[in-house]
């Protein structure tokens, strides 16, 4: 007899700096899930993702994502909002950050700000409008699917730290998002390159106990994760990590900047703006072979748009660019006069790289020394994001790794989401992560002076000594911690008329004047004020259990009073 079985949605959603986008498959689709994945956008160019672009009405409620944001601009009815993901890498805290809107379609970026406009909005409300569409997109296309059934992956930098990824959890609820998962961005980019492998060359990618390194270049970071592959995929997982997250601010959006900063300095500030706002579908079409032709070597874009402007024309273009080749060694080709299309010299191109390799090369550096100490041996480098598409970037990479082997995985624009859609799936694909920082809890305890002698703080406590300001430690930095598994550690009262505990969560700084003691310089990650009824039970029955469990890109921090069986539990995102 055949079973009936209840239509399940995986939504995978990747918020890039520079492109965003999202895509789906059901539980009724054929494996592997990248083969059926349907994009919530137009597909651009085969990407899911379009340009990462939000038009917000003026009660700030969105009407067009990416392409069509652009497209349907109009700074006298409506706001526009260019490439403010990168406002979450600061590692200040985020509720007061706001988003102020482009100035026209030529800008490159928002701008973040610390103080409010008339014009602005918050930062999170940006990010919930997204959700929000994406979402509204699905049950267009899925009529009568209930919320319980779909299940939510939003991608994220794994270098972000908890703070971030928590901000994203709480945009996706204020959307009224469902089941929602956090995929760290280079876990992703494992996953569906060695399923990709599998299915297009009919062999796995890795051998077990393998070591690779995977690096997402994107338009704001370029995050790096080192993995080893433990096992067939199955039950427990396949993959480890064995180093913890780590990169930096080096995506391709500076090399954008760079680029647009040209084009203003040849044609002018307000003549570039001037053509982007009267002519936004060819300023659209320059920017896609200007993000080409800085990539390539060859390639070429079209300066032909200009010539709509007033008092321009084919003659007046390219005695512009004459001009500044004649001041310049950072010079604009033209290669062909009659259709004005021009190319980037090398050495121009060079140049606005040179910044940005040169400081992704010295990081690779240092990271694989440290493999070299610990006796790492990594097998293979997988390369995606869209800044991996940069003939440039992959040089580098070949002169920093040598002959060693180097994957770029087809379908790269969609690497992301397509990894996402398989870890949604198959949940248990990590097994096992590796801390990024030293967490424990603060707590008081009996004074110890060598322990506790340099920053804690005494009380006294029935006729005994304690230290008020202790720090009892879960795990450390580098710590290799399974997925699944639970830290405990179990506390009493000191005092027979408390009713209450105050259980707090810190993270200890990189290098602790003292790890025994909570100072100003830890971080608080996670409380909870956990009621203790006062009872004619002594102190030694009044039995506290505090239970940390690593849950995939979360953890849950469990709190649980003994006697009456009380338990409050806290989940939380972290930086692993």
């Amino acid at each position: 007899m055949a079973v009936n079985r209840e239509k399940k949605i995986y939504v995978a959603i990747d918020f890039g700096t520079t492109n965003t986008g999202a895509a789906y498959v059901t539980n009724f689709d054929p494996e592997p899930s990248y083969i059926s994945a349907k994009s919530l956008l137009s597909i651009h160019n085969g990407s899911f993702k379009q340009q990462t672009a939000v038009l917000l009405d003026r009660s700030n409620r969105i009407i067009g994502l990416g392409n069509d944001a652009i497209k349907n601009y109009d700074s006298t009815k409506n706001k526009l909002f260019k490439r403010f993901k990168m406002g979450l890498y600061s590692e200040n805290r985020f509720s007061s950050i706001f988003v102020q809107p482009v100035s026209c379609c030529a800008d490159v970026q928002s701008s973040i700000s610390r103080s409010a406009t008339e014009e602005s909005v918050e930062l999170k409300s940006l990010f919930r409008e997204v959700f929000r569409f994406f979402k509204e997109k699905l049950l267009e296309k899925e009529r009568g699917i209930n919320d319980e059934n779909i299940e939510w992956g939003i991608t994220v930098p794994a270098i972000w730290d908890g703070a971030a990824k928590n901000y994203m959890i709480e945009a996706a609820k204020e959307a009224r998002l469902k089941n929602v998962k956090l995929i760290l961005e280079p876990e992703a980019a494992a996953i569906y390159t060695a399923t990709y492998y599998f299915t297009n060359k009919n062999s796995p990618l890795f051998k077990i106990g393998d070591s690779f390194m995977v690096i997402d270049a994107g338009g704001g970071t370029i995050d790096i994760s080192i993995m080893r592959y433990e096992e067939e995929r199955g039950e427990g997982g396949g993959y480890s990590l064995i180093h913890h997250a780590n990169g930096g601010p080096w995506g391709a959006l500076n090399i954008d900047k760079i680029a647009l900063e040209k084009i203003n300095r040849i044609f002018g500030k307000l003549s570039v703006e001037e053509a982007a706002k009267e002519n936004p579908e060819d300023w659209q079409e320059f920017i896609e072979e200007l993000e080409q032709a800085k990539f390539e070597a060859d390639s070429t874009f079209n300066l032909n748009f200009f010539t709509k402007l007033e008092g321009y024309d084919k003659e007046r273009v390219l005695e512009q660019i004459n001009d500044y080749n004649d001041n310049s060694n950072q010079k604009i080709e033209i290669v062909n006069k009659r259709s004005l299309r021009v190319k980037f010299s090398n050495e121009f191109r060079k140049q606005i790289f040179k910044s940005i390799l040169d400081q992704i090369h010295s990081h690779l550096n240092q990271l694989l020394s440290i493999m070299r100490e610990k006796k790492i041996i990594i097998k293979k480098y997988i390369l995606v994001g869209g800044f991996c598409q940069s003939d440039l970037l992959q040089e580098k990479f070949r002169t920093i790794f040598g002959d060693r082997q180097i994957e770029i995985p087809g379908n790269l624009p969609n690497a992301i989401i397509n990894g996402a859609i398989e870890m949604l799936k198959n949940p248990n694909s990590i097994k096992a992560r590796i801390a990024d920082e030293t967490l424990g809890i603060k707590t008081t305890m009996i004074w110890n002076e060598q322990k506790h002698g340099n920053g804690g703080t005494k009380k006294l406590i029935n006729g005994e000594w304690y230290c008020n300001n202790g720090f009892d430690v879960l795990f450390n930095k580098g710590e290799k911690l399974n997925v699944g598994t639970e830290i405990k550690k179990n506390y009493t009262p000191t005092e027979e008329t408390q009713t209450s505990v105050r259980i707090t969560l810190f993270a200890a700084p990189e290098n602790p004047i003292n790890i025994n003691v909570v100072n100003g310089d830890y971080k608080r990650k996670a409380e909870i004020i956990l009621p203790i009824p006062n009872s004619n039970l002594p102190l030694s029955k009044r039995s506290i259990e505090v239970t940390f469990k690593p849950a995939g890109t979360n953890y849950q921090f469990i709190a649980k009073y003994v006697p009456t069986g009380e338990i409050i539990q806290l989940t939380q995102s972290w930086s692993l």
